[in-house]
């Protein structure tokens, strides 16, 4: 009969391979768990985004001024927007008071495009279908748009982290 490899615990008791095994792979499952490896997607936020997009649309609000403030790992703009039938017709920077082309800042048309609460809300839409770990948003209880929305992409502590934040909003004539 053939016995079982064994290794010799401090106290004396001696560890089958099966044990040892068994007592590695629960080692490894915390150990992958508690990286948030395996993480449990709540995607009720995505109905909570759906109703509060028809909110907005409701109000048929065409002209209207916001801070924006983003702040990531790459990337950190707080401007001032001014935007009429969903198309962006003024930035300014926020501390400047200064168009951006004025402080050497270029926003992009697809940046604009964000820069608008329709624009935003599909911008969020897109980043729930790719499923981040957390994502956090806070509507505005008046106008229903994305007041405050923080967004983590990836499990690891890479530090990608990105927060978006919407201020001072105004409709106006």
């Amino acid at each position: 009969m053939i016995k079982p490899q064994t290794q010799t615990e401090p106290s004396g008791r001696q560890l089958s391979r099966c044990a040892i095994a068994l007592i590695v792979g629960a080692i490894a499952i915390l150990a992958i768990t508690s990286c948030g490896i395996f993480v449990s997607h709540d995607y009720s936020g995505v109905q909570e985004l759906e109703q509060n997009l028809v909110k907005w649309k409701s109000l048929n609000i065409t002209h209207y001024r916001m801070s924006v403030k983003e702040d990531g790992s790459t990337k950190s703009l707080y401007v001032i927007v001014e935007v009429k039938d969903d198309k962006v017709i003024s930035v300014v920077d926020a501390e400047s008071q200064r168009p951006l082309p004025e402080v050497g800042k270029s926003i992009s048309p697809y940046e604009q495009d964000s820069l608008t609460i329709p624009g935003v809300f599909y911008g969020l839409q897109r980043i729930y279908s790719m499923e981040p770990p957390i994502m956090r948003i806070t509507y505005n209880s008046k106008f229903s748009y994305p007041e405050s929305t923080y967004i983590d992409p990836y499990t690891e502590p890479c530090c990608e982290d990105y927060d978006i934040d919407i201020q001072d909003f105004q409709v106006l004539p």
